[in-house]
């Protein structure tokens, strides 16, 4: 036995012994020690980046009267279940899970939150991103807890169980393709050692699929469930017993020697750079991959996902289909042998809702108590007709942001709070003081009066500390520069960017105006407005003849310029604008407003950077 199983095995020793505070400690000393740390870092193929989860982790307790285990990362505070961690805690890749778990829920809420609709049950919310977790999670750790957590038919899209998974259930049509089938098996695809613990196969030739997809499928089958009367499934107490025998030997032994091969997480990004990359990554050696693939979130695109026919051939597996349709292959299984029959309606028939509320998850989310500010989702009932899409919940210096800054490796998460990394946020600070600086007020010597002046200089004021009254007083005009106007881009190729709204807004508040928002349409918005209005397309002409339209002297426009102006349209701002501040958030080739604008700001330099 290794010296980390030995610490487990002490630490439930203590729970054993009802000394729950020297099991804590013990714990405490586990996850501080040296060994674990380079065992996370092996398991994530030596990223030290990861495993630095643990610097948000300040206290640590056991509890009886808790189920599983609550985090809480804005306190730092990790509770576990005493009966939880004796039943389901076989090593150290556990414990790295569910701080991952948790840790990839607050991402997702915080950076994805139009991912999702304004109305999702929260139920089922809960239970989408379990599923997609509990697979991209697992690409840096093989732990099978899940698999031995849920066997239960209904909770069965909770694991890597592929083939186990009743796909009459759980099921969702399209151009007769099963896509929760397709999908779940896209998910686990690049889990290749946990697939291997768990004896499971899977090719997926699935097109690429991220979190909104998923998301939007798992509501698709909740809503065909409410759709029947009941649920076809009851909620007893049925589980696959001959399966979760063998593989709760297969996985004690992936306990103890199990490495990590992949440390990827689907991207959150879609659009034709992913279909490239999907098309590559698919022909890389999975064990030399990094974080790169994280935390899909592909809502209105999806990008291409084939395996290498080498790959194929390697693997000698079959693409998942209704051939691996667990029904078949409990056909010659009785109930003596423990099998749970997917089609026994004994016990009380529930409804989707019920069997929902029914299951327990593996961390309870306690960092989601806290009333959120702005919609929880997108809506499609926005002014004008357009999309209402809530902003990412982001600021510079903020528990969240530094979550992803110090333990995420993957580049198109920390491409997303870029600007608020040391260097860069002081570079865009500066930027911004500049603007602040030149809108700032002006006050010069204008000659003398004999009325007294609503504002006394400091020559006068010393007179009059002195117990003299000046005879002519200084006079000193202000200069007010009047409030600028802020147009905003909120087209689809500025997602990736929307987290910066509100710290635009919070920086330039001291000067600004009006806000209008802008995609093919322009409307009007209040400050403390957490959501953008949108259709994802981009018309720069459109503003171009809004800012005429309302004589627009002066004004700040944020945008990665990926559109284009008419010479008629250029040639009326030249005559309508006085002053135009640019702001361009990242380097490229499209030159539009540079052609107009009195000063332009590029907030990330480097090409592709963002």
């Amino acid at each position: 036995m290794n010296l980390l199983a030995k610490r487990i095995q002490k630490i439930k020793q203590s729970l054993r012994d009802d000394n729950l505070e020297q099991a804590a400690s013990l714990l405490v000393n586990t996850i501080a020690s040296d060994e674990i740390f380079s065992y996370w870092a092996s398991c994530c193929n030596g990223s030290e980046q990861i495993p630095k989860i643990l610097k948000f982790i300040r206290h640590i307790a056991f509890n009886r009267r808790i189920s599983t285990a609550v985090i809480n990362f804005m306190e730092g505070d990790l509770r576990i279940g005493t009966e939880f961690f004796l039943q389901h805690i076989l090593g150290p890749e556990d414990l790295l899970f569910i701080l991952v778990h948790e840790r990839d829920h607050l991402i997702l809420r915080n950076l994805y939150p139009s991912a999702i609709s304004e109305d999702y049950p929260a139920e089922l919310l809960n239970f989408g991103e379990d599923a997609y977790i509990n697979a991209i999670a697992r690409r840096y750790i093989p732990s099978t807890l899940p698999e031995r957590f849920y066997q239960k038919p209904q909770e069965l899209l909770l694991t890597g169980r592929h083939r186990t998974i009743d796909w009459d259930y759980f099921n969702v049509k399209e151009d007769g393709l099963n896509m929760l089938q397709q999908v779940h098996a896209n998910l686990y695809r690049q889990n290749h050692e946990l697939l291997k613990v768990i004896g499971e196969h899977i090719v997926s030739r699935a097109p690429g699929s991220g979190y909104g997809k998923w998301m939007d499928l798992i509501l698709r089958w909740y809503q065909s469930m409410q759709s029947r009367p009941k649920a076809s499934k009851h909620l007893g107490k049925g589980t696959l017993s001959s399966n979760g025998a063998e593989s709760n030997d297969m996985e004690s032994q992936g306990s103890a020697e199990s490495e990590a091969q992949n440390n990827q997480v689907d991207s959150p990004e879609h659009g034709d750079q992913a279909v490239e990359e999907e098309k590559q990554a698919s022909s890389e050696d999975p064990d030399h991959r990094t974080e790169k693939d994280a935390l899909e979130v592909s809502e209105n695109k999806t990008g291409e996902d084939q395996v290498a026919p080498d790959e194929q051939k390697a693997e000698g597996e079959r693409p998942c289909s209704d051939q691996d349709n667990p029904k078949k292959a409990q056909r010659g299984r009785s109930k003596a042998d423990g099998a749970a029959d997917p089609n026994d309606q004994s016990g009380t028939a529930a409804s989707i809702d019920e069997i929902m509320g029914s299951i327990v998850p593996l961390v309870r989310q306690e960092n989601f108590e806290r009333p959120l500010s702005g919609p929880k989702g997108r809506s499609s009932h926005g002014r004008n007709g357009l999309l209402k899409v809530p902003l990412p919940r982001l600021k510079p210096h903020d528990q969240i942001t530094w979550l992803i800054q110090q333990t995420c490796d993957d580049p198109k998460i920390r491409q997303r709070v870029s600007i608020f990394e040391g260097d860069a946020l002081e570079h865009v600070d500066g930027l911004i003081n500049g603007i602040l600086s030149d809108r700032s007020i002006e006050k010069v010597c204008d000659g003398y009066s004999l009325s007294v002046p609503l504002s006394i200089s400091r020559r006068d004021a010393f007179t009059l500390s002195a117990g003299a009254v000046p005879v002519m007083w200084q006079k000193r005009m202000g200069v007010e520069r009047p409030n600028i106007d802020v147009y905003i881009d909120v087209s689809g190729s500025m997602e990736r960017f929307y987290g910066y709204i509100p710290y635009i807004y919070d920086s330039l508040k001291h000067v600004m105006n009006r806000i209008f928002q802008f995609s093919t349409q322009v409307v009007q918005v209040e400050h403390d407005d957490q959501f953008l209005l949108t259709n994802g397309g981009t018309c720069f002409n459109s503003v171009a003849q809004h800012m005429v339209e309302h004589q627009i002297r002066a004004a700040i426009l944020l945008s990665d310029g990926q559109s284009h102006l008419t010479n008629e349209n250029i040639e009326s701002l030249k005559c309508e604008l006085e002053h135009l501040i640019y702001i361009k958030v990242q380097e490229n080739d499209y030159k539009n407003w540079e052609l107009i604008a009195t000063e332009t700001i590029c907030l990330l330099s480097e090409k592709g950077v963002a």
